[in-house]
């Protein structure tokens, strides 16, 4: 069953809950949507909760803004790779924009080795994320070879782009342009 059909664009504003999906909707529930925006939503601690991901497989853009709360954006923890929706997800998706997220510490949460997706990914753009230490896992790193613009501005405690606590070197990011 499909929700919302010809829904092309979804924006949550203002919104006192969790997650701002849920576990109780069904895979490809918003088949259509190109752009999630979610904006002071102020208890929201997931954009998405753990395997809700397959809900958005056209997602092209995900801007977030000014959730005080919000400490995950993708939120993998419990998936495995044996479930078909941790092997490929979010292939469509091309930009990423956070902003204002004060408590933000993950943006990739939990991440399995064995996923695939975020290949098209060209464009992450985070600011005013203050809690945020790390952008990527080296696992997480590897699936972004498409990677053109990574802007940080703004985030008090980064220490690193890629969280070298597994101590091993990875050949990334041969497309980012730096200015």
């Amino acid at each position: 069953m499909v929700f919302l059909p010809n829904l092309e664009k979804l924006r949550v504003e203002r919104i006192s809950m969790v997650h701002v999906v849920d576990y109780q909707m069904e895979g490809g529930s918003f088949h259509k949507p190109r752009g999630l925006d979610v904006r002071n939503c102020e208890k929201v601690f997931n954009v998405v909760a753990p395997g809700q991901l397959k809900l958005f497989p056209n997602i092209q853009s995900l801007h977030v803004k000014d959730c005080r709360e919000l400490e995950a954006v993708f939120n993998f923890e419990g998936l495995t790779a044996r479930r078909d929706h941790a092997k490929v997800t979010l292939g469509q998706l091309e930009s990423l924009n956070f902003s204002n997220l004060p408590k933000l510490m993950h943006v990739w949460r939990m991440i399995p080795k064995e996923l695939q997706g975020f290949q098209n990914l060209k464009s992450i753009i985070i600011w005013e994320c203050d809690s945020l230490r790390y952008l990527f896992s080296p696992t997480m790193a590897k699936l972004l070879g498409n990677l053109q613009i990574l802007w940080v501005q703004e985030c008090k405690m980064i220490e690193e782009i890629i969280d070298t606590e597994d101590h091993f070197k990875i050949k990334i990011f041969d497309e980012i342009v730096t200015t």
